[in-house]
């Protein structure tokens, strides 16, 4: 009843199972209390002979860094024992809290109490089940949870009993650094192009294809997806030959090196916001070529709508889904750091049999960063790119190639989408790129000779797209016209409550030797204002991919910070700490307001034009 109140998905997780008596068996110490012994392992978790005795003296291993971190990652719940002389020795901790062996949790809940231990607020977060997507989803909330020093505790009989477990964790935990680091650079790179590429597309949206009817519509044919990396220039001619027999999917600049050479991809995806990515598209002549973009893409690339020119989504992109009114049936995506993830997803969304990478090659074979055609950046920072290369992976051939910390962050990204999603049929066609995790070797030859008896026309894929793709229906379009008019309304109202914000904090002078009543009144004042904003039904949906940083900067402190009691500190620390959200809000309204103004501006004309 406790989980079911406290972590009602774990309580979901669990209820009505018990924990597997072939697997372990409940035992207990010499001195009563419970133990679990690991039935193939032939040892039990804890001492034998005391294990409130063996956690403590546990608690004088552990390093300076430990003793130091004001947040822990705790991994090991077991039945207690060391979690509850942790929490005792390290009050002051923040620990987020990981259990990776269910079989352990389930036994514990039958023989302990955990309600009195999972119940202490020093326990931020908690998740049981060893699935990577688990491991990852807690680490990678506790990482932005973090406001300062962070620190990892296994327990060593952990590492003993679950040392497959335990290893894939340390491996995703350095995974999942490099991933909030990406995200947070790309978010600092993107935040104000996102927020006029977005609002720019919305009317593209409206006059091209959805992905959706494309679901399932490729069943048992293989996707070759093509980055630009230097093993492409090699296998161009396997990639003609499959012309045909499989999906050939263009991810992001490996169009170029495609066209350049008349070999034209069944599909091409984009989702790139920058201008650099519109260097890529702007020579090039599109107007037959299927073609399968995300909100954030540079808007100046889909200006004009082609007639095989199709649309899907981004989970992390609120701003869309608020305005399209999309439900769990759109074609929804992952947001990965490469255009690479969502070519995964569209093959895996069309039913393809088996999804084969070329020029995926995430590092720099033969000091190389591109295939030849691929020239939408200058050679000289290429070349600068490469020697500046400070990493190194190993390569599909057994040696290695030079990387970096950038390319090391994309690959990952690509392997935790692989590993995310239960299919067995991913392989690597590149015969000097690096080793991609979850993806087995296969050369485009033989994919060629698995699927060498079957032909299809030159444009099967593009028949395909017009039988199955249709526009919105009329009804559907005037619903969101009518929503995008009430999100410019909207933004103005945002504007109006950050300002009244503002205003409240210009009483700070007046405040220093104010008595406690005073205070206790603009600490009234403040929440109302304050969740007049944040309760706004448009705030979130239309600021918070702009605002993602800034916000999570504010979750942070914020229990902490109330939690005190009022005082003129209070409220200086406060400032202090909404000040970076404020200027965001401040610094992509006026993107927004431009955004909105232009597009219903265009929407208005164009049904005076129809009128």
């Amino acid at each position: 009843m406790f989980l079911r109140e406290h972590y009602p998905d774990i309580y979901a997780y669990i209820r009505n199972r018990r924990y597997d008596p072939s697997y372990m068996e409940i035992t207990h110490s010499r001195n009563g209390q419970p133990n679990i012994m690991v039935i193939h392992q032939g040892f039990p978790l804890y001492s034998r002979y005391n294990p409130e005795r063996e956690a403590a003296e546990w608690l004088n291993t552990l390093d300076e860094t430990v003793r130091q971190a004001e947040h822990v990652f705790f991994c090991g719940l077991g039945l207690g024992y060391h979690l509850r002389a942790f929490i005792d020795a390290f009050p002051d901790k923040t620990i987020y809290l990981y259990e990776p062996d269910e079989e352990f949790f389930m036994a514990a809940i039958e023989t302990v109490d955990l309600a009195n231990l999972l119940d202490r607020k020093q326990i931020a977060i908690f998740a049981v089940g060893k699935d990577a997507s688990v491991q990852r989803q807690i680490l990678e909330t506790a990482l932005k949870l973090i406001k300062v020093s962070f620190a990892t505790v296994i327990l060593p009989a952990y590492r003993k009993m679950l040392p497959q477990t335990i290893e894939k964790l340390e491996a995703n935990l350095r995974s999942s650094v490099l991933n909030v680091i990406s995200s947070l650079q790309t978010l600092s790179l993107f935040q104000t192009q996102w927020a006029v590429n977005i609002i720019e597309n919305m009317e593209q949206n409206l006059k091209t294809y959805s992905f959706k009817p494309m679901r399932n519509a490729c069943e048992g044919i293989p996707a070759v997806i093509v980055g630009s990396g230097p093993s492409l220039e090699m296998e161009f001619e396997h990639l003609r030959q499959l012309k045909g027999r499989a999906v050939i999917i263009a991810a992001g600049s490996s169009i170029q090196a495609l066209l350049r050479r008349n070999l034209e991809p069944d599909l091409a995806v984009s989702i790139d916001p920058s201008e650099a990515n519109f260097d890529i598209y702007r020579k090039l002549d599109l107007e037959f070529v299927p073609f399968l973009y995300f909100p954030t893409i540079q808007h100046k690339i889909i200006e004009r709508a082609t007639p095989y020119m199709m649309h899907a989504f981004l989970t992390s992109d609120p701003i869309t889904e608020y305005l399209m009114d999309l439900t769990k049936d759109d074609p929804i995506f992952d947001s990965t750091s490469t255009v690479t993830g969502q070519a995964i997803q569209a093959a895996l969304y069309m039913g393809c049999n088996q999804i084969v990478f070329i020029g995926q090659d995430f590092s720099y074979p033969n000091d190389r960063f591109y295939a030849a055609g691929v020239n939408h950046v200058q050679e000289e920072k290429l070349n600068r790119a490469v020697q500046n290369a400070d990493q190194f992976v190993p390569n599909v051939a057994g040696g290695m190639n030079r990387t970096s910390k950038g390319m090391l962050a994309l690959k990952i990204s690509v392997e935790m989408l692989l590993d995310k999603y239960e299919f067995d049929q991913y392989y690597n066609a590149s015969p000097v790129g690096a080793m991609i995790e979850g993806a087995k070797p296969k050369t485009l030859n033989q994919l060629y000779e698995e699927c060498k008896d079957i032909s299809r026309p030159a444009d099967w894929f593009k028949v395909l797209v017009t039988e199955r793709c249709a526009l919105y229906s009329e009804e559907k379009v005037n619903r969101i016209k009518e929503k995008i008019r009430n999100a410019q309304s909207a933004v103005d109202e945002i504007k109006q409550k950050t300002d009244e914000i503002e205003n409240i904090f210009q009483e700070l002078p007046e405040l220093q030797n104010a008595e406690p009543s005073r205070l206790d009144r603009w600490f009234a004042d403040f929440g109302y204002v304050w969740s007049d904003l944040m309760n706004f039904e448009s705030f979130m949906p239309l600021y918070s991919l702009l605002i993602q940083r800034e916000f999570n900067y504010v979750q942070r402190h914020w229990l902490e910070l109330m939690a005190r009691p009022n005082s003129y500190e209070k409220i200086v620390d406060l400032g202090k700490t909404i000040a970076p959200l404020m200027g965001a809000i401040k610094r992509v309204t006026p993107y927004l307001q431009e955004g909105f103004e232009r597009l219903v501006r265009n929407i208005e004309d164009r049904k005076e034009a129809s009128a």
